[in-house]
Protein backbone atom coordinates (compact mmCIF):
# COMPACT_ATOMS: atom_id res chain seq x y z
CA UNK A 1 0.00 0.00 0.00
CA UNK A 2 2.74 2.36 0.59
CA UNK A 3 3.78 1.50 -2.97
CA UNK A 4 1.13 2.47 -4.40
CA UNK A 5 0.45 6.32 -2.20
CA UNK A 6 3.85 7.04 -2.91
CA UNK A 7 3.58 6.80 -7.06
CA UNK A 8 0.20 7.65 -7.15
CA UNK A 9 1.17 10.92 -5.31
CA UNK A 10 4.41 11.66 -7.29
CA UNK A 11 2.41 11.19 -10.53
CA UNK A 12 -0.44 13.24 -9.31
CA UNK A 13 1.50 16.24 -7.99
CA UNK A 14 4.83 16.01 -9.42
CA UNK A 15 4.52 14.81 -13.26
CA UNK A 16 1.53 16.98 -13.67
CA UNK A 17 1.89 20.33 -14.97
CA UNK A 18 -0.66 23.16 -15.68
CA UNK A 19 -3.17 24.53 -14.04
CA UNK A 20 -6.75 23.25 -12.80
CA UNK A 21 -8.19 26.93 -13.10
CA UNK A 22 -9.20 28.11 -16.89
CA UNK A 23 -8.82 31.63 -15.57
CA UNK A 24 -5.33 32.32 -14.37
CA UNK A 25 -4.53 32.77 -18.63
CA UNK A 26 -1.49 30.66 -18.46
CA UNK A 27 0.43 31.64 -15.71
CA UNK A 28 1.14 27.81 -14.41
CA UNK A 29 1.55 26.14 -17.53
CA UNK A 30 4.81 24.96 -17.03
CA UNK A 31 4.71 24.08 -12.71
CA UNK A 32 3.82 21.11 -11.25
CA UNK A 33 0.54 20.79 -8.77
CA UNK A 34 3.54 20.65 -5.92
CA UNK A 35 4.94 24.17 -7.24
CA UNK A 36 1.08 25.66 -7.44
CA UNK A 37 0.27 24.52 -3.62
CA UNK A 38 -0.16 27.75 -1.92
CA UNK A 39 1.64 30.29 -4.17
CA UNK A 40 4.83 28.35 -4.21
CA UNK A 41 5.58 29.17 -0.28
CA UNK A 42 7.22 26.66 1.29
CA UNK A 43 6.56 25.10 4.95
CA UNK A 44 2.89 25.83 4.91
CA UNK A 45 0.44 23.52 6.41
CA UNK A 46 -0.85 21.70 3.47
CA UNK A 47 3.08 21.09 2.27
CA UNK A 48 3.74 20.37 5.92
CA UNK A 49 1.02 17.58 5.26
CA UNK A 50 2.06 16.22 2.45
CA UNK A 51 5.55 15.56 3.52
CA UNK A 52 4.80 14.14 6.85
CA UNK A 53 2.33 11.46 5.50
CA UNK A 54 4.82 9.18 3.27
CA UNK A 55 7.20 9.93 6.30
CA UNK A 56 4.79 8.29 8.50
CA UNK A 57 3.72 5.68 6.14
CA UNK A 58 7.30 4.66 5.55
CA UNK A 59 7.78 4.22 9.29
CA UNK A 60 5.11 2.42 9.52
CA UNK A 61 5.61 0.07 7.14
CA UNK A 62 9.53 -0.64 8.26
CA UNK A 63 8.08 -1.46 11.68
CA UNK A 64 5.85 -4.11 9.73
CA UNK A 65 8.82 -5.78 7.93
CA UNK A 66 11.45 -5.89 10.72
CA UNK A 67 13.62 -3.05 9.62
CA UNK A 68 15.24 -6.03 7.94
CA UNK A 69 17.91 -5.54 5.25
CA UNK A 70 15.56 -7.72 2.94
CA UNK A 71 14.59 -6.23 -0.65
CA UNK A 72 11.44 -5.00 0.68
CA UNK A 73 12.96 -2.40 2.67
CA UNK A 74 15.43 -1.33 0.21
CA UNK A 75 12.07 -0.84 -2.35
CA UNK A 76 10.59 1.19 0.75
CA UNK A 77 13.51 3.32 1.32
CA UNK A 78 13.54 3.78 -2.62
CA UNK A 79 10.02 4.73 -2.62
CA UNK A 80 10.42 6.94 0.28
CA UNK A 81 13.24 8.87 -1.34
CA UNK A 82 11.25 9.50 -4.45
CA UNK A 83 8.30 10.68 -2.57
CA UNK A 84 10.07 13.30 -0.16
CA UNK A 85 13.21 14.52 -2.20
CA UNK A 86 10.58 16.38 -5.20
CA UNK A 87 9.04 18.14 -2.18
CA UNK A 88 12.10 19.95 -1.11
CA UNK A 89 13.16 23.32 -1.64
CA UNK A 90 16.15 22.58 -3.46
CA UNK A 91 13.90 21.17 -6.59
CA UNK A 92 11.46 24.12 -6.48
CA UNK A 93 11.59 24.28 -10.53
CA UNK A 94 13.70 21.24 -11.10
CA UNK A 95 12.86 19.09 -13.98
CA UNK A 96 14.67 16.17 -14.13
CA UNK A 97 12.62 13.81 -16.80
CA UNK A 98 10.24 15.67 -18.85
CA UNK A 99 7.21 14.09 -20.24
CA UNK A 100 5.67 16.91 -21.52
CA UNK A 101 7.04 19.69 -23.82
CA UNK A 102 7.10 23.61 -21.93
CA UNK A 103 5.38 26.44 -23.05
CA UNK A 104 7.31 29.69 -23.51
Amino acid sequence: KLHFYLQLTFVALHLNTDSPDWNDQGEHINETVWEQIDNSIMWTGARKVLLIVPICLFVLTMNFVGYDSSWQSLANIAMVTLAIVPKMPEMHGVRLCTLRRHYE
